[in-house]
């Protein structure tokens, strides 16, 4: 699976009509409509605003064409990010209307070019990873940490008192070979990175 690196803009006119595409990491339908009502806000004066995304789970999926023929604009964008394998992602095309017809297939063309200029060498590979926490003694924890940097993995939220507590986002094979070792509680929370 992949994410978008950074969030990006790009912009092609074909016949008159420019197409402004954006990219978003985006993680759920509460953040797809505030980011839509932004991007609507600074193109009041737009003809169409069509977007498509894919959330967390590859299943929950979203796209509109905003008034251009059915199937037209956000099935091209949202084939353009299933193409991609990518996740947590939000394309939004916005369409200045130049004079110029462009039918069913000039359109579809339009809208699926603009999200795959705008996703252009713009995507990483990412892994799920979930959030673990542990307490341990001291020696265990300095024995634990010389793993973690070895292995390039982030410790965080380190406390110190009696013990030691902390967390740390692991992948499915890295639990396995820490959890033999040292009790770690899943926190009930998962990220790709």
């Amino acid at each position: 699976m992949k994410k978008i690196i950074k969030e990006s803009q790009s912009k092609i006119i074909i016949e008159r009509s420019k197409f402004i595409s954006y990219s978003f990491n985006c993680d759920d339908k509460t953040q797809v409509n505030d980011i839509l009502q932004k991007v609507r806000e600074n193109h009041h004066a737009a003809n169409h605003v069509c977007f498509a995304c894919v959330l967390k789970n590859k299943l929950e999926t979203y796209f509109s064409d905003d008034g251009e023929p059915s199937g037209t604009a956000g099935a091209p964008i949202l084939q353009v990010l299933k193409e991609n394998d990518l996740i947590c992602t939000l394309v939004i095309v916005v369409r200045y209307f130049g004079g110029i017809k462009l039918g069913v297939p000039g359109l579809f063309r339009a809208y699926k070019e603009s999200a795959e200029e705008c996703l252009k060498d713009n995507t990483k590979d990412v892994i799920l990873k979930k959030l673990y926490t542990s307490t341990v003694d001291y020696a265990t924890f300095s024995n634990i940490k010389k793993y973690f940097e070895k292995n390039s993995i982030d410790i965080f939220d380190v406390a110190f008192s009696n013990y030691v507590t902390f967390s740390v986002y692991l992948e499915e094979n890295e639990y396995r070979n820490i959890s033999s070792n040292i009790k770690l509680d899943y926190f009930g929370k998962e990220e790709y990175m």
